[in-house]
């Protein structure tokens, strides 16, 4: 594959991971000082088991979701790239009140780095670009990624 297309299966395998909820996976596409900043909700994560231990709870408070990439722009210079994509996600929680279902369209803006290799997410900003059903739902998995975080005793 060429440096672009192994860039774009990294972005599929970071929403499997999320989708999954398989840690080791995200752990294997992300750098170790990743940056993941939700700037339009006022979140922001730095270092990969930060990270980590956020993406756990939140995806712990919901029942499931499923998180599509597309429209990928990507430019590579050497080791390094930067890019965006295009993101649907539908969350689940059955019993939320307000409703089962909430949907966010989202543009991820990225930079990326080859580490040993093998291309990894650097740095993640997501910008809100609409939603639609119960945003009650993103809330509860907010607070599910706030509360793994205090447990882990990190602020």
């Amino acid at each position: 594959m060429d440096d672009v297309a192994e860039i774009v299966d990294l972005t599929y395998r970071y929403s499997e991971a999320l989708d999954k909820r398989d840690w080791q996976l995200m752990r294997a596409v992300l750098t170790d000082d990743v940056r993941m900043d939700w700037v339009d909700e006022g979140h922001l994560n730095v270092g990969l088991d930060t990270y980590v231990s956020a993406a756990s709870g939140a995806m712990g408070a919901i029942d499931a979701s499923h998180h599509m990439v597309t429209n990928h722009r990507i430019d590579v210079d050497g080791d390094a790239a930067q890019g965006y994509c295009y993101l649907q996600a539908t969350l689940i929680k059955h019993d939320a009140p307000g409703g089962a279902i909430c949907t966010r369209g989202a543009i991820y803006e990225d930079r990326y780095r080859r580490v040993d290799g093998v291309w990894k997410i650097a740095a993640r900003t997501f910008r809100l670009v609409w939603m639609q059903g119960n945003p009650g739902i993103m809330g509860r998995a907010v607070e599910g990624g706030a509360e793994m975080k205090a447990a882990d005793g990190v602020a």
